[in-house]
């Protein structure tokens, strides 16, 4: 055959070739089924799927491998229609694969529709991922599933993790943004939910009806633009969204047994619209450290919180309820400025309210066994006014003060006796506030929120804390090149002289001064003499090496909402508040005044305030 028609043959095959994937890529009917081991060869030599895809494991499970069932969809880069996995419970283990898919531009279902059965195991690896402009959803009976995305994975609907069994714990990385609704419910077994990469939820976010879910991880989650709703998780008894920084609402009801509730970084909540409500109940413990604004209404309803303060917020352009908290024995709003709304009822142990940034309110309601009520800053009222409280409670101040800035009706029903007040928040109103003076250091969701009062995270605390960081990110810049010219080899070689006679001098200086130390500590006290008896040598009560180990720090009158950072005494200190020891941490307040200092013969010091 001549050389020619060796071409044209070999020209012709090649075109045939193609045509024949490009006509198995090019779905009949816009879909296509994989129901066994041998039909995926045809499609994982494509590029594209022009069309949807269906892998049904469940429609002749017993053509599968009893060990495990695989499909590896190979080159496939974009599907463009809906995929669906419908896996069954004949094999031990399934397993689909697609290293190089990035889109499905449709639907990602994976569904066990056997409601009577259980998957063994069940393996999504689709590191490539980047995009699913429709829903995701994942459903049914699962014993193990692991889920593989890519790190920048966006959802263009709804994700929904639904009614699952056997499956207690649950990972999906990769997932980062979802546009539609988020929603993990009615999963009866799943203890665990980890959403490590997840940023942002644009809609709805919804945890609800799982019994035994114990623990969420969204440790990236920022936003949250639609309703959160956190409902009747029976056995969650912590909730902590660690970068949270702006939700839309947020509705906590109905969970574990008295559950611990920590938002750091939450630092607007609520839309436009001020009706929509954020609502808590059962909650024994509730941090807002960032909190500075609500739009919208702010409830807290039934709880068992024993202190309620939100230290930073400034405007509440809606209405704040708290009622029926049996347990609740302190409010405190020491920045808020404005509020449409306060209703303030049915708190049994409540008797100390105070707001004393409060300028401008719409109508103000409290009624309860109030003994002390402060809004000394207060100066516009459009609305009502009325404070019902304690016999002992002071109207006087009220009277003189605030019934003639009142619009609608004043009420104040206590003591009308003329009694000199004074604020006792000492000026905590007139400061911006650092939101790490009230964090904890012992966030569970990720890595550790930074506090005040920890050792380094904070703004005091011990050397390892921003002003290192600084210094060695200063020293790293300066060795690290920028355009400078290095040092002659004679420069450093004396600079290696100085820098070892330094390292001399300075160990020599060390043990001399432990030396004088010890001399001056003196002779070993003889049995039965005292080793306190020579007052000389006792060391200052403001000793540093003292404070927080034989101080006792007593506050007069102290503030519900005290914040303090100049000073650091360790993470934990003792304050008595009269007879009732507290135990919090020093760095959460902003200044210690000294008034008195005593000292006793064993050696313990009292610094009162």
């Amino acid at each position: 055959m001549a050389p020619t028609s060796h071409v044209v043959l070999a020209a012709a095959s090649l075109l045939l070739t193609r045509y024949l994937v490009v006509a198995d890529c090019n779905v009949s009917s816009n879909y296509t089924i994989i129901d066994g081991p041998d039909d995926s060869s045809g499609i994982s030599s494509c590029g594209a799927i022009d069309g949807s895809l269906s892998l049904l494991f469940d429609s002749h499970p017993g053509d599968w491998p009893s060990s495990e069932a695989s499909v590896d969809l190979g080159s496939v880069s974009s599907v463009d229609g809906d995929l669906v996995i419908y896996p069954d419970a004949v094999p031990k283990k399934t397993v689909v694969t697609a290293k190089k898919l990035k889109t499905v531009t449709g639907e990602l279902d994976i569904v066990n529709t056997d409601a009577s059965s259980t998957i063994g195991s069940f393996t999504f690896s689709f590191p490539a991922i980047e995009e699913i402009t429709s829903n995701y959803v994942f459903s049914g009976g699962y014993s193990e599933a692991s889920f593989t995305h890519s790190d920048s994975l966006q959802v263009g609907g709804m994700m929904r993790i639904y009614s699952t069994s056997a499956l207690e714990t649950l990972s999906f990385g990769g997932l980062q943004t979802v546009k539609g609704d988020f929603s993990v419910d009615t999963n009866a077994d799943l203890k665990d939910l980890e959403m490590g990469t997840l940023t942002t939820a644009e809609k709805a976010f919804s945890i609800q009806e799982n019994s035994a879910l114990e623990s969420v991880s969204c440790p990236k989650l920022t936003t949250v633009k639609g309703d959160m709703t956190i409902y009747k998780n029976t056995a969650m008894t912590y909730f902590e969204l660690s970068a949270l920084q702006y939700a839309g609402t947020i509705s906590f009801t109905s969970n574990g047994d008295s559950p611990i509730v920590y938002f750091p970084y939450l630092s607007s909540l609520g839309t436009g619209n001020d009706s929509a409500t954020s609502t808590f109940q059962d909650v024994s413990d509730i941090t807002f450290s960032s909190l500075r604004k609500v739009q919208g209404a702010f409830t807290f309803q039934s709880t068992n919180l024993k202190d309620l303060t939100i230290p930073l917020i400034q405007l509440l352009n809606g209405s704040i309820t708290v009622q029926e908290n049996p347990s609740l024995t302190t409010l405190a709003l020491p920045r808020v400025t404005y509020v449409e709304s306060m209703f303030i009822s049915s708190n049994d142990k409540l008797t100390n309210m105070t707001a004393n940034a409060l300028k401008k309110a719409g109508t103000i309601s409290l009624k309860g066994s109030f003994t002390d009520v402060e809004f000394f800053g207060l100066e516009e009222v459009t609305g009502d006014f009325k404070v019902v409280g304690d016999d002992s409670m002071d109207c006087s101040w009220f009277d003189a003060n605030v019934k003639p800035i009142v619009t609608g009706k004043y009420t104040c029903v206590g003591s009308h006796d003329k009694t000199e007040r004074k604020s006792s928040t000492g000026g905590i109103e007139n400061t911006e506030g650092n939101p790490k003076d009230y964090m904890r250091s012992d966030g569970q969701d990720g890595s550790s929120s930074g506090s005040g009062s920890g050792s380094g995270s904070g703004n005091s605390g011990s050397g390892s804390g921003s002003s290192g960081s600084s210094d060695s990110g200063s020293s790293s810049g300066d060795s690290s090149g920028s355009g400078k010219k290095g040092l002659s080899s004679g420069a450093m070689a004396g600079i290696g002289v100085g820098a070892a006679a330094g390292v001399i001098l300075a160990l020599a200086a060390l043990a001399w001064f432990f030396w004088r130390r010890r001399k001056q500590s003196g002779r070993e006290p003889k049995r039965g003499e005292s080793r306190g008896s020579d007052t000389s040598s006792r060391r200052n009560v403001f000793d540093g090496q003292m404070l927080g180990v034989h101080t006792k720090i007593e506050a007069q009158s102290p503030s519900p909402s005290p914040s303090v950072g100049t000073l650091s005494f360790g993470r934990n200190s003792f304050l008595n508040a009269g007879d009732a020891a507290t135990e919090k941490g020093i760095n959460a307040w902003k200044t210690i005044r000294r008034v008195s200092d005593s000292s006793s013969g064993d050696g313990s010091h009292t610094m009162r305030l």
